[in-house]
């Protein structure tokens, strides 16, 4: 997804609702280490802090805060769900910090194989 532990744009992962059955199985995902397979390459991945939020409007005025930006007080990505097994369908926000350079964005590349290969 992304790597939150680089200087350039690392942060920290903003889950939302903070009371959502899936957020809750996700926050020890990304509170572990665990490492991804792509055509036999390895690639260790490290998210660090993770932070619940009441929604996604929560994430937006905390975005907005005077001090966000500062070291302790950016995100890394967020994922935001918007609805949850509703007649077996989910709905779900990605959002990324590109708060870099033009054209110097870690936005992952959507071209990409498609893996389903995760280990922990």
């Amino acid at each position: 997804m992304k790597n939150c532990n680089a200087e350039k744009n690392g942060g920290k992962i903003a889950l939302a609702p903070l009371d959502d059955e899936i957020i809750l199985k996700l926050k020890p995902v990304f509170e572990s280490n665990f490492y991804v397979y792509i055509n036999l390459i390895t690639y260790p991945l490290d998210y660090g802090e993770v932070e619940l939020f009441q929604d996604n409007q929560a994430i937006d005025d905390f975005t907005q805060l005077r001090d966000y930006g500062s070291m302790d007080r950016r995100l890394c990505l967020a994922v935001v769900m918007e609805k949850n097994n509703i007649d077996n369908k989910y709905q779900y926000i990605m959002r990324y910090n590109t708060s870099l350079l033009p054209n110097k964005e870690d936005i992952p590349l959507t071209t990409n194989e498609r893996t389903n290969l995760v280990n922990q």
